[in-house]
């Protein structure tokens, strides 16, 4: 890697309407003719995005707060135009420029002459710089309206989104900017990455990608591949060597071999290795390792890699008449039980994700997830995101930015999918805790189910996820398995109709928490599921202005934080207040008159069904084999289903979801037909456990059973059964020590309604209750 020059920092921002652009007579591409123009301008910021800058400017109120962010919808007719001086020395060495995010389509001019063209947000675009004298000199991109460039593609009656996102099914943009029921509409522009010139030594190593052939065989000695591809100065080929040197403990290789082209795969092998392994099943150990290129025995380039020595295997089944149905993920060969969450946009605002990701992933992984699902209607997170999964030991399922919709399937979309998956696998595949490519989400039911044209076809027709996407899988990332789509449906499911699919996204009925389309899903796998909760009153305090705090019904200022992009009997997401206020109603018979007893009431409702939701799916190990729930946080301030809030304060569901995803955990089945519930102990770890345990009736604080059992590796076993419930409503407050650790559960058992007071009695009493911001009540 040659010498960077960072050009983040402060640039000049201009902006311009497009009626007016469209008057201009002459080419704006350089900062003179931006200034003779008389085009607007404010000072940028680079990573930013304009909301940010106009803000900054007060040309913009806060648009997290109350309904201001409906203004920014008329900044989807503005040009945007960066601009920077900056100084650069002559160099004999080439150079590029990298812009790391530029949303959306733009053209960048260097010293007033067009450079390249961009349109994809989602990956990194370069450009060759021209050879230049020391000095000053200018870069200028210009950003063009994303939704007036999406009026140029022709669409088809066969392409279709929800009434927000028609404008994103050509454009390569984040899915939920057009507005989501988790995220506003903020049709954004920016230069939201890094930006910067590297220099182009003649000799370097262009990439690197090492990877698992085989686990340590019984020598205890484990194959990996190395693919490499390099640019050389030099015709004699043979005169190069490329070499790989690592360590990780006291385990450490080296291997060099005569090069006979500029790229290739070799094969070594290491001895005596350290695994990656996700957390809780050991250490996820990576090898820090060293790529050498040599010519005549001088180094020429050298790059650096880390990897992780492990296999993932996807063992997907689909239900049909002659299989049970499978859908489990093998780590280093041993079935592994997935407690995972969902990845929203970590900001509404992705210049912002960089500075929130490190947080999150500490919650993440406090919340005992050993998988992140990163969502298909967000951008892709970047390396460091990766980094932290890789270094924790917790496992990435990765969506292609695609959600919701029927995409086109000309060779024109085709093409530019194609170039936007070979970016993004080239760029994450190193990476030890990337377990799997997901093509979209939800693509392949809005299809089957037709609720996008009205026409129910068959998903398996779509080019893009059965040819595109796993033909650069297949080519360029070998290592990795490829999902068609999340959930997936085959031809068989397709043919049949089912509602039951191995992996699938388990909404359902959403007003009452345990219904029982939850308990009759044959579902082996959940990777999305999830139930409302109102944010706390001083987190509602710092987006809501004083006189919309209360009532929430036929609240407009709650209406946009649903999130909807209209204020409006029309808008598609405006249900959701109203849910929230059921669940409510549903769980205590009654609805609380003020804001601070109404939230208390929501996140329990909230946290109750969550914790369902987790344990139904343990207590199933191994005929369930996984769950990953919506979802950890908010991208912006709102009311969801987010166990943590956009100020990172954790609801009652964070707790709840704490004690329901311990490595260890003892929980509480549903009822059986002879009206029996079953005291159940799971063991995600792989060591045998010995623990002693007390079930506690919260009301009379009597033992109802308790004993002392041991648990092997990976298992699940039943306990004991509990007697009949004691009365109507009750809690079971369960104590059971661990290696000298004293740890908890808790089960509400009844059917609702139930009396709010004696539900807080018993939380309190147990410290249950932990939902933080409800101090000023």
């Amino acid at each position: 890697m040659g010498e960077r020059q960072c050009l983040n920092g402060k640039w000049e921002l201009f902006y311009l309407e497009n009626r007016k652009f469209k008057e201009l007579s002459n080419s704006v591409c350089s900062i003179d003719t931006l200034e003779k123009s008389n085009i607007s301008k404010i000072e940028g910021n680079v990573p930013g995005n304009v909301e940010i800058d106009f803000q900054n400017a007060g040309l913009l109120s806060d648009i997290y707060f109350d309904k201001n962010v409906l203004e920014v919808q008329k900044l989807e007719k503005y040009h945007f135009w960066y601009a920077l001086k900056f100084e650069m020395s002559e160099t004999e060495n080439d150079r590029k420029i990298v812009f790391c995010g530029v949303d959306t389509f733009a053209d960048v001019y260097f010293d007033g002459k067009l450079l390249c063209k961009c349109d994809n947000m989602l990956i990194e675009h370069e450009a060759l710089l021209p050879k230049v004298e020391s000095g000053s000199h200018e870069i200028v991109v210009h950003i063009y309206p994303t939704i007036l460039e999406a009026m140029k593609f022709d669409s088809t009656p066969t392409e279709n989104a929800s009434i927000y996102n028609f404008a994103s099914l050509h454009v390569r943009k984040a899915p939920h900017m057009y507005g989501w029921d988790i995220t506003p509409r903020i049709i954004s522009a920016g230069l939201w990455r890094d930006v910067y010139i590297e220099e182009l030594y003649p000799d370097r190593i262009n990439d690197v990608f090492v990877y698992t052939r085989s686990l340590p065989d019984e020598n205890n000695q484990c194959m990996m591949s190395m693919f490499y591809s390099a640019t050389l100065s030099n015709d004699d080929i043979t005169d190069y060597t490329i070499s790989i040197e690592g360590k990780c403990k006291d385990s450490s290789f080296a291997f060099e071999r005569q090069m006979w082209f500029n790229s290739g795969t070799y094969c070594f092998t290491i001895d005596n290795p350290y695994l990656w392994t996700i957390k809780d099943k050991g250490e996820p150990n990576l090898y820090d390792a060293t790529v050498t290129l040599k010519f005549k025995d001088k180094i020429v380039a050298e790059k650096s890699v880390r990897f992780g020595i492990r296999t993932i295997k996807l063992v997907n089944v689909p239900f049909n008449e002659d299989e049970k149905g499978e859908f489990v993920f093998l780590i280093n060969g041993e079935k592994t039980f997935i407690r995972g969450t969902n990845l929203v946009p970590a900001d509404a605002l992705h210049s912002k994700d960089k500075e929130r990701i490190p947080k999150i992933m500490d919650f993440v992984e406090d919340l005992h997830c050993n998988m992140v699902r990163c969502w298909g209607g967000n951008v892709y997170e970047d390396n460091e995101f990766f980094d932290i999964c890789d270094e924790k030991g917790i496992l990435v399922w990765q969506d292609f930015s695609m959600a919701c919709g029927t995409y086109p399937q000309s060779d024109e979309f085709c093409e530019q999918l194609r170039k936007e998956a070979v970016s993004v696998v080239r760029k994450l595949r190193q990476h030890a805790s990337l377990a799997l490519w997901a093509g979209d989400n939800e693509c392949d039911e809005v299809v089957n189910r037709g609720w996008s044209v009205g026409i129910k076809s068959d998903p398996n027709n779509n080019v893009l996820t059965r040819k595109v996407l796993p033909d650069v899988i297949r080519i360029e990332d070998p290592s990795r398995q490829f999902l068609p789509s999340s959930p997936y449906v085959d031809r068989i499911s397709h043919q049949t109709q089912t509602q039951h699919l191995v992996e699938n996204h388990l909404w359902g009925p959403r007003d009452y928490y345990k219904s029982d389309y939850y308990t009759k899903s044959k579902s082996k796998f959940a990777s999305e599921t999830g139930y409302h909760g109102c944010v706390s009153p001083e987190s509602a305090e710092k987006f809501l202005s004083k006189d919309k705090l209360w009532p929430p019904l036929d609240n407009d200022s709650w209406m946009v934080h649903e999130s909807s992009p209209e204020i409006s009997d029309r808008g598609i997401y405006n249900y959701r207040i109203k849910l929230m206020w059921n669940h409510v109603e549903k769980l205590f018979g009654e609805v609380p008159s003020d804001l601070h007893n109404f939230a208390i009431c929501s996140q329990i409702s909230n946290a109750e069904a969550m914790k369902f939701f987790v344990e139904r799916f343990r207590i199933g190990k191994w005929d369930r084999t996984g769950i990953i729930w919506w979802n950890v946080i908010d991208c912006w301030p709102q009311f969801s289903e987010a166990t943590l809030d956009y100020y990172f304060t954790k609801k009652q569901s964070y707790f709840h979801l704490k004690q329901a995803q311990q490595p260890f955990c003892i929980m509480v089945s549903e009822k059986d037909e002879s009206g029996n519930r079953e005291l159940v102990a799971v063991n995600d770890t792989n060591d045998e456990l010995t623990f002693d345990y007390t079930v506690i009736d919260a009301e009379s604080n009597k033992e109802i059973v308790g004993g002392c059992s041991t648990i092997g590796k990976n298992e699940k076993i039943n306990l004991s059964k509990l007697p009949a419930d004691i009365k109507e409503h009750g809690l079971y407050y369960i104590e059971w020590e661990l290696n000298g650790e004293k740890c908890y559960n808790h089960y509400l058992y009844g059917e609702p309604a139930f009396d709010y007071k004696t539900v807080m009695n018993w939380f309190e009493k147990f410290g249950i209750f932990k939902a933080e911001g409800f101090q000023k009540g």
